[in-house]
């Protein structure tokens, strides 16, 4: 089962994703800007990205060519990437708006739900070509 016959994705997500993290790190490399700005271009850069993520995972798993636990696993990661873009929001408000640090803090558990929600649903997943079954 798995995914079948699907064509690599070609949409405008997964370039403007690129573009931010090719630029970001551009950005980086310079070392151009004030601690502040530095501070708050990090925050900002990465939860459209994630955002970005989280639609592509949400997209194929409505994909009609996947089956069932194919597109159960391809949600619960789309799900951590929600959690994730929640979290770095989330973060970036303490740390922009509150000027906080706080750590442990529950942006940290909204970055943490990525991990989980991807190691649990992603061993359903047959490699591409298999007619194997989920694995148990």
């Amino acid at each position: 089962m798995g995914m079948r016959g699907l064509s690599t994705p070609r949409d405008r997500t997964v370039l403007a994703g690129l573009a931010v993290a090719a630029a970001f790190v551009a950005w980086v490399l310079t070392g151009a800007g004030s601690a502040w700005q530095r501070t708050v271009i990090s925050d900002f850069a990465f939860p459209p990205v994630v955002l970005a993520a989280f639609y592509q995972g949400w997209r194929a798993s409505r994909n009609a060519g996947v089956d069932i636990g194919t597109r159960r696993a391809w949600r619960a990661i789309a799900g951590g990437n929600f959690a994730w873009f929640l979290g770095d929001s989330l973060w970036a408000f303490y740390e922009v708006v509150l000027r906080q640090h706080p750590f442990p803090s529950p942006a940290d558990a909204g970055r943490g739900c990525v991990s989980v929600a991807s190691a649990t649903r992603t061993r359903p997943i047959p490699p591409p070509g298999s007619s194997a079954g989920p694995r148990r």
